[in-house]
């Protein structure tokens, strides 16, 4: 057994509300344009997520920022959240962890579920004030109650490391895999090398290294590193190496630093 790595605005027919009848989200912009110009403030918050998907330029960022302040004003929680994210990352403003901190608090005592968990991720890390693993085990346990997968997986790494809270490796593997149930790239990753840890059969071997691919195939780096690795330890043929150094470069092209600056690992045990 071994252990592994790495874990536009649209115009709108006068007196009739445009698009009443379709769903806004990130992925319609245009429908939640015409809602954000009505004054739905959700809506406005769903365009600011969308514009800042893929690569926006400088004033795409602003105004995004500018929504989530406009609607947080209002009330929607959710643009609190996503305002503290924009300052956690200094996107449309500047900088500010301390007070990125306080918002995602504020937003996290209103069940927004990612709030929980950033507002853990700056406890843990020690970004914004005081490192406090003790602070944000209860974070990243509501997260998880409120259906984040992001935040199981991160309740779930504390409980396997016992940081902040008593150690607790049956209760880990399961937070972790429901994680992953939820396709989440750092779930996957944690509950496969959580899993394969404990695994005694093929089968529950297999579980683990499916894990890995599911981790990789969402695109979370270190899923495909660990899947390189155990490729390149099993491979018995040219094609089988080819296979193992393409998931390598494919975890140094998703931003998995370690694939980037070495060669793939030819070792057996890999210790994170």
């Amino acid at each position: 057994m071994f252990t592994l790595l790495f874990l536009a605005v649209i115009p709108l027919d006068a007196g009739v509300p445009a698009f009443a009848g379709e769903e806004c989200s990130p992925q319609s912009p245009v429908t939640c344009a015409a809602r954000c110009k009505q004054g739905d403030q959700p809506a406005c918050v769903e365009l600011g997520v969308a514009q800042l998907r893929g690569a926006p330029a400088e004033r795409e960022v602003k105004g995004a920022y500018e929504r989530f302040a406009k609607a947080c004003e209002k009330g929607v929680w959710t643009g609190c959240g996503h305002q503290a994210s924009s300052l956690e990352r200094g996107r449309g403003v500047t900088r500010d962890e301390t007070q990125a901190r306080v918002q995602h608090r504020d937003a996290c005592a209103h069940s927004v579920e990612f709030s929980c968990t950033a507002l853990g991720n700056l406890l843990a890390e020690g970004r914004g004030g005081p490192a406090d693993f003790e602070a944000a085990v209860p974070l990243y346990e509501r997260a998880c109650v409120l259906d984040d997968p992001l935040g199981c997986a991160k309740y779930a790494d504390l409980l396997a490391r016992g940081q902040g809270v008593e150690r607790d490796p049956a209760r880990a593997l399961e937070l972790a895999k429901r994680s992953c149930m939820r396709l989440n790239g750092y779930g996957c990753h944690l509950f496969a090398t959580l899993a394969l840890r404990e695994a005694e059969s093929p089968e529950q071997r297999m579980e683990a290294v499916n894990a890995f691919h599911r981790s990789c195939n969402v695109g979370f780096g270190q899923g495909c590193a660990a899947l390189a690795v155990i490729s390149s330890d099993s491979a018995e043929t040219p094609t089988q190496r080819e296979n193992a150094a393409k998931l390598w470069t494919r975890a140094c092209e998703l931003g998995f630093q370690t694939a980037c600056q070495t060669k793939l690992p030819g070792v057996r045990s890999i210790v994170p």
